[in-house]
């Protein structure tokens, strides 16, 4: 539970919520602003339940995909990419003290 919120895990989300902003954008595009008009609070909430839905959607497949036995075979490929981003992380830090 506590890899939820690693870095690769909330670029992960990030790229989600992204994307699922710009499939958003894509349904209430300028050619159909007449058909929305005047319904601004419908289209802000449809946002947000959209994004919701994504959101829980990812964070739903990256819970049940961590406790799955038959990938015990990757849990160094994971674990390796998290150590890379905390060696990347500790670089970082040192380079701002000195």
């Amino acid at each position: 539970m506590l890899d939820l919120f690693n870095t690769s895990e909330m670029m992960m989300l990030g790229l989600v919520l992204f994307s699922s902003f710009w499939i958003f954008l894509f349904n209430y595009r300028q050619d159909n602003k007449d058909k929305y008009s005047g319904h601004g609070w419908l289209i802000l909430l449809d946002l947000i339940i959209n994004m919701g839905m994504s959101a829980t959607g990812y964070l739903l497949i990256s819970i049940v995909f961590t406790n799955v036995p038959q990938l015990a075979a990757y849990e160094s490929y994971r674990s390796q990419m998290v150590s890379t981003t905390n060696h990347q992380k500790v670089k970082r830090s040192r380079k701002e003290v000195r």
